[in-house]
């Protein structure tokens, strides 16, 4: 903990019984088998779906606001 000016913060932690780091699989190298690269593909559709439905909204708001038809973009946002 470090004090200045009325403000403390918190610099640093430790507990030797109740941690959640593992350094045998701290790594993306050599985890012994705790991590599938296959996972984050996954994860990046997932993660990304949020950003092309945001981007098709833009799309849609920006037509109308032009008074053109907007195009079908729910087709467009796949899985």
């Amino acid at each position: 903990m470090k004090l200045y000016k009325g403000t403390i913060m918190c610099v640093g932690r430790e507990s030797k019984t109740d941690s959640l780091f593992d350094t045998r699989i701290a790594t993306f190298d050599d985890d012994g088998g705790a991590y599938n690269q296959a996972d984050a593909g996954g994860f990046i559709k997932l993660n990304a779906l949020r950003m092309r439905i945001a981007g098709n909204l833009k799309t849609e708001r920006a037509a109308r606001k032009a008074k053109t038809p907007a195009r079908k973009t729910a087709a467009k946002i796949k899985a």
